[in-house]
């Protein structure tokens, strides 16, 4: 799939908990969801 679309700023409400452990994991949240998106909306 190619992306020919620009990026939109979003705002998101995610638990307190899952977010802290994503960003002591070094986990990029944008990309994490982009791609499970892009897997789920196939």
């Amino acid at each position: 799939m190619e992306n020919t679309t620009r990026k939109q700023p979003v705002n998101l409400r995610l638990r307190g908990d899952l977010l802290r452990k994503a960003r002591s994991s070094n986990i990029n949240l944008s990309q994490t969801l982009e791609q499970s998106l892009q897997k789920i909306l196939k």
